[in-house]
């Protein structure tokens, strides 16, 4: 694959690992709506990364240059 492609989504543990979370309590995540819910793509769950993105966008926000 070149550059140019990307990955769009990831299963869930990559995506708790993206976070720092363990799977858990992404799925508590997920069950209490505060994380968006995963698609399902060709039977395989699956979290958009501009979900996770969007995720740690919004916890940062308002908190100002690192």
């Amino acid at each position: 694959l070149g550059p140019e492609a990307r990955i769009i989504g990831v299963d869930l543990n990559e995506a708790a690992r993206r976070l720092s979370v363990c799977r858990r309590t992404l799925e508590r995540l997920i069950a209490a709506g505060e994380f968006p819910r995963p698609v399902k793509v060709a039977g395989s769950t699956r979290v958009p990364v501009a979900d996770v993105e969007a995720y740690v966008a919004r916890l940062t926000r308002g908190r100002g240059a690192a």
